[in-house]
Parts: structure tokens; sequence; C-alpha cells
């Protein structure tokens, strides 16, 4: 089968189109292609990537996704897989206009996202409000709709799409946790945390977190694993004001196949994010720290608190830090429960939380659809 997967706003290689979906498709002996903002065209891993524009951006405008629809249309595939609210006008064009099957991959709630998101592109911004009831609109005219949470499916089949299938983001495992070589670390214990940075996730109570038990005599240091877009100033004053400059590291995006390295070095995983917008999500960071065998200290985000058992995870106040600096301290003083529960979690992962688990999923909505080969 040939399938043309299309992403507006994620980097080339993200993981969870790049590195599972595409990758998995293209392991079950499907011919995958990405068409995507890329300074060039390669193939990696047996996956083909058409570039539109000269870079790899991080969200494209009006002209890009115009240029990755003509791309992805001329490429005569039989399923089209999009991804980003970007695109839903161009998947709309694709299902009219071509006779291909057409998915369409819902990341996340976007019109709770919206609010506190920079975004959607300026040429969807008069359609924020409108958001919901267009997207509907459009997903209705589609042959499958893929969700990561069953919260969302069940959203979507209440507004009229049947065909709908929830595949959660969960953690690569195939091959073992790559682990290149360990991070040196500067003090006796360090927390992590992997993804982007802003307040709804955590930005100020993870670095006051760090403070508080500092003050409490614990030498420890916190890693930050994502881009820090925007925030840079806001960083640089929390650092100055809670004189932490020697005890947090940003280190910017890391690849996905360095960020173990980084866990493996660390001993607690932070997800301190904000239960009120991510309330619906189910953050992938969660499984990863389980996979690198860390415990877990999260905050009570909704759907996914169902996987955050006490036998791996400590679930805390979003704006209480001392609260936070008493839970984290406890589990910093027994290195024994550490131990224990990441090693509990490690095995959750590898048994039911793990992306060789989920692809099934979506190996089997692909091979409902009968299409000829082109």
């Amino acid at each position: 089968m040939k399938i043309c997967i299309l992403t507006s706003s994620h980097s080339t290689f993200d993981t969870r189109i790049f590195h599972k979906q595409a990758r998995s498709l293209t392991n079950a002996g499907h011919d995958v292609s990405i068409v995507t903002p890329h300074e060039s065209d390669t193939v990696r891993d047996g996956v083909s990537i058409c570039a539109v524009g000269d870079e790899d951006i991080g969200s494209a405008g009006l002209e890009h996704a115009r240029a990755i629809y003509r791309k992805a249309r001329s490429m005569d595939a039989d399923v089209y897989h999009f991804h980003d609210p970007g695109l839903l006008p161009f998947g709309l064009l694709l299902a009219k206009r071509t006779d291909a099957r057409v998915i369409y991959d819902c990341h996340e709630q976007y019109e709770k996202a919206f609010r506190r998101y920079d975004f959607p592109p300026d040429y969807l911004n008069p359609l924020v409000s409108l958001f919901p009831a267009f997207q509907s609109f459009v997903a209705n005219r589609l042959d499958a709709v893929i969700t990561t949470t069953e919260t969302a499916a069940e959203d979507f089949r209440r507004r009229g799409q049947q065909n709908v299938v929830t595949v959660k983001n969960f953690p690569l495992t195939g091959h073992g946790m790559a682990v290149d070589s360990p991070i040196e670390r500067a003090s006796e214990h360090v927390l992590v945390y992997v993804g982007g940075l802003n307040e709804t996730r955590g930005l100020e109570p993870m670095l006051r977190l760090v403070s508080a038990l500092r003050e409490r005599d614990y030498d420890v240091e916190a890693w930050f694993l994502g881009s820090t877009a925007g925030q840079e100033e806001r960083i640089q004053k929390l650092t100055s004001q809670l004189k932490l400059a020697d005890s947090v590291t940003f280190t910017g995006r890391v690849p996905h196949e360095q960020v173990y390295s980084y866990l493996a070095s660390g001993d607690i995983g932070l997800a301190l994010l904000d239960p009120e917008r991510f309330e619906q999500d189910i953050p992938i960071k969660l499984f990863e720290y389980m996979y690198a065998g860390l415990p877990i200290v999260t905050t009570p985000i909704g759907v996914s608190s169902k996987y955050v058992d006490e036998d791996w995870g400590v679930i805390v106040p979003f704006d209480e830090t001392e609260a936070q600096a008493k839970a984290v301290g406890r589990l910093l003083d027994d290195h024994e429960r550490v131990e224990q529960m990441g090693k509990q979690g490690k095995e959750m992962v590898e048994t039911q939380y793990s992306w060789e688990v989920e692809q099934d999923q979506l190996l089997e909505l692909y091979d409902s659809f009968d299409v000829d080969t082109k």
C-alpha cells in the first residue's frame, strides 16, 4: 500500500509520526513517505522524506500547507494520513479530489489547547471559536480518525464519525533502551523533565521544587530536556531569583536516540503539568520515565491518573511546592523504594504500555482498507 503522511507542525523526525507510525507501517511492508517542511529529500529507515521548503520548521504557515497538499496529491497515494489541525482544509480537499483513503490523526483536544497556545496558524484564526464544528465537518467526510485517548475518540463518535481508532502514544521498547553513554551529574540526586517548557507544563513549579529541596539540604539538580522557545527571559529571571544557576540544566531539544541517556542517569521523572490544561491528555513522558526505570512524580492530570499507580508513581498538587518537596524528599531518602518503583514501572511499560503493543491498533486500521495498490 502506498501511504503518504502529511505534517506541517511537527519536526521531520517527530517521535510519534516518524519513529513510531511511519517506521511501523514500513516494517509492515508498506511504501511510506512523509511530506513535510525539511531542507532536502532523503530516505531514513526505509521512509521517504519529501521536503517542502528548505528547512525543518515547527509550525508551517499557509504557503507551506498549500505546498504540502500539492506535493502529497501529486504522489497519487492509496492512503493520505495527515497530522495537525492546520491541514484539515487540505485533508478535505484530498478526500474530495482523489479516490484515496484519508485519515486525520488528532493528537489532542485542540479546542481546549487553542486557549493556551499561540495557535492555530494565522489562516485558521477566524475559525477558532468554530473549530469543534469545523473539525467535525471535515472528520465526518474522511475515512477514519486516529486519536491518542479514548476520551477524544468518544467525542468524535458523538459528533458523527464512527471509524475512530485510539492509538496511544506509548514509548518504543522493541530495541531496548538505547543509552549511548551516561550523562555526567554534578549532584547526588537528579530530577529529569522531558518535553517543551512553559507555565502549563510546570516550568515555575519545577524550579521552585528544586529550590525547596536545596533549602532542605538535598544535594539535587534538575535537567530539563526540551524546547524553551519563548521562555528564555522567564527562565533567566526565575533561576536568578531562586539562586539555581548551578542547579539546573536546560539542554534544549534532545534527539530521540539520546533521551534515554539522560533518563538512565537520573533518579526521578517530573511531570508537574497543569491539571486543567492536560485533563484529557496522556503525556508520553510518564511512560518514558517508567521505561527508563524512574519513579514518576506528577500532578493529577485527568485521564492519565489511571496509569500512575503508587507502585511506580506519586501524585502531588500542581501549585503546592511544600507538598511536592515533601513527597520528593521522601523518595530521595529511600533509595530502596525508588529502585523498586523503577523496576515495577519499567515492567508495566514492557508488558502493557509500549508502542510495540499499541501499534497493532494502527496496523489493523490500515489492514481494514480495501484498496488496490498503485
